[in-house]
């Protein structure tokens, strides 16, 4: 079902929709739980966003959304557009939880054609959490859309990928939990983490052990591969 109205909070559960459904509440919060929300392709046209509010906040909780995507066009002129997973008028703050953002895709043949976004708000909040964001494919652009993202802060930060590491229970980044809630289903076991471009020691806790690395800033980085270097990995510890 769609949840709409002034404010919608999640505390736990699922909300599995494939269908048209969606989050249209103004006021959107998210405590816990395991949220999936895709949208069947439309023909043409401008795809429909999955979440669409004011403002979003995301404590935690496994999280995939897709904007809607649309199927081969037929007039190269007509517009077509994929939607954004995520569309807040006001701002998108996360401090925690494990999410895939995917904006909608295409099979463009040429025209105004475009890709959906990860998130389109003028303000973006991140300080916690594991965040896989991708643009609508095949198009390779910047996943966020009329945004400079950053912490609590105030200051800009940057996306870090960690080496591949299983069965993740805790992240923290300079001793500041991260909230994770595990690794990304169905995916490589990296982590995404967003950091500011000071040095950093990462901990990741797997089984029961933790396992440390010194994280660097790379300049030479890039939206796809990160721009922290993860170096020096600590030997596991209980």
């Amino acid at each position: 079902c769609t949840f709409s109205g002034e404010k919608f909070v999640m505390y736990k559960g699922t909300i599995n929709n494939t269908d048209n459904s969606r989050i249209t509440a103004k006021e959107v919060i998210i405590k816990e739980g395991n949220i999936k929300i895709t949208i069947p392709q439309r023909e043409n046209g401008i795809g429909i966003h999955s979440i669409e509010t004011k403002k979003l906040i995301i404590y935690g909780g496994n999280i995939f959304i897709e904007g809607q995507s649309f199927k081969n066009p037929t007039d190269v002129y007509n517009g077509n557009k994929g939607g954004n997973a995520i569309n807040a008028t006001e701002s998108v703050e996360i401090y925690g939880g494990t999410i895939n953002l995917l904006g909608g895709s295409g099979n463009p043949i040429g025209g105004n054609a475009g890709p959906g976004k990860a998130i389109n708000s003028p303000r973006i909040i991140i300080d916690g959490g594991s965040l896989y964001a991708k643009c609508g494919s095949p198009w390779i652009v910047f996943p966020f859309e009329e945004s400079t993202i950053k912490n609590q802060n105030n200051t800009d930060i940057y996306l870090g990928i960690t080496p591949e590491i299983a069965n993740a229970t805790d992240v923290s980044v300079d001793g500041v939990p991260y909230y994770i809630s595990g690794n990304h289903p169905d995916s490589d076991n990296k982590l995404y983490l967003y950091m500011t471009k000071a040095m950093h020691e990462v901990a990741i806790r797997t089984d029961g052990k933790i396992t440390t690395y010194n994280v660097t800033y790379n300049g030479s980085g890039n939206d796809n591969d990160g721009y922290f270097i993860f170096s020096n990995k600590a030997e596991p510890t209980p």
